[in-house]
């Protein structure tokens, strides 16, 4: 028998057979994999939403969406959230003052004896639990506001600590890992046991990293999200726009090497040049001028070395017999 919960209809694995009209393996290898489970009362029985099923037999099913893209701190995530298309809302959970939590307090190394307040969201889509969230705020920095904490769900924390205090959040660290989803979150989000999760954990201090503004703890539905990060590397400095980087060269007799130039020889000493070999020097003696190599530095090849592949001169290529 069908069942509700929050006004939902959902129905097991035989109703969804027989709604879709096909036989259980055409429904495990095909449908089961669009369709979400869900799990009531501590038992093992799937569920699946009504809604669901009857779109998917309709033809209608949209199946796997694009991932919501996290790359940081949001502002205001509903907004964010509702910008992409998704009809999400925020909902409050818990608000009380406490400490923050043994295995939060160890990734980041803090004291557990210090009093937060912790405020807890969940947003949910199209009545899919999306994520769950827990945010520390040190007590003294919201002491005075706490009552319209609780009264407002519209009130900015950050803001109030903003404007009570003048300072805020001008440097996090983020942690981002994977995992399955705990049992608590299978209670809370209706989620099947191998759920997969995305657990950001956040702390944030002010520009000079002296005053501790939030730690947050957040599970977020992994078929759903999906971290996307830019960074400008600083491992390999750039060259300066319209330079060249310094092209090798044999030193000419009775030449010395001009600034920025290394020797040829050391590239190609003590080895026969091959065809990729030679193909890399054309490209970096390409608009160089006359080059002369010395025939004990490159084992009596050649002077057809010089040519590229269509037989044309890259450049001017001596050989000497010293």
């Amino acid at each position: 028998m069908p069942i509700t919960v929050e006004d939902i209809e959902y129905i097991n694995t035989k109703e969804a057979i027989t709604l879709l009209e096909t036989s259980g393996q055409t429904f495990y290898t095909n449908a089961k994999p669009l369709l979400q489970t869900y799990k009531f009362g501590a038992k093992k029985t799937p569920w699946y939403k009504k809604s669901d099923v009857e779109a998917l037999k309709r033809g209608r099913f949209t199946g796997p969406r694009e991932p919501i893209i996290i790359k940081g701190m949001f502002q205001n995530w509903n907004e964010y959230v509702r910008s992409l298309g998704i009809g999400a809302d925020t909902t409050n959970a818990e608000i009380i003052v406490t400490t923050l939590p043994q295995a939060v307090a160890k990734v980041f190394n803090l004291d557990t004896s210090r009093q937060f307040l912790k405020r807890q969201r969940f947003t949910m889509a199209e009545g899919i639990y999306l994520c769950v969230w827990d945010t520390y705020y040190p007590y003294e920095l919201i002491e005075d506001d706490l009552e319209e904490i609780k009264r407002n769900f519209d009130y900015s924390i950050v803001e109030g600590i903003k404007a009570r205090h003048g300072i805020a959040p001008g440097a996090n660290r983020e942690i981002y890992r994977a995992r399955p989803a705990t049992f608590r979150e299978q209670e809370q989000m209706q989620l099947v046991t191998d759920e997969p999760m995305l657990n950001l954990q956040r702390i944030s201090y002010t520009h000079d990293g002296e005053t501790l503004i939030l730690v947050s703890d957040m599970a977020l539905r992994g078929e759903w999200f999906a971290y996307e990060r830019e960074e400008k590397p600083t491992h390999w400095p750039a060259s300066s726009p319209g330079t060249k980087a310094p092209r090798p060269r044999l030193e000419a007799p009775g030449e010395g090497l001009q600034p920025g130039e290394m020797l040829l020889s050391e590239l190609i000493h003590r080895h026969q040049i091959k065809n990729a070999e030679r193909r890399r020097i054309i490209r970096a003696l390409e608009n160089d001028e006359t080059i002369v190599l010395h025939r004990r530095d490159v084992g009596g090849y050649p002077p057809k070395i010089a040519l590229d592949q269509q037989g044309q001169a890259a450049f001017m290529l001596l050989v000497t017999q010293s």
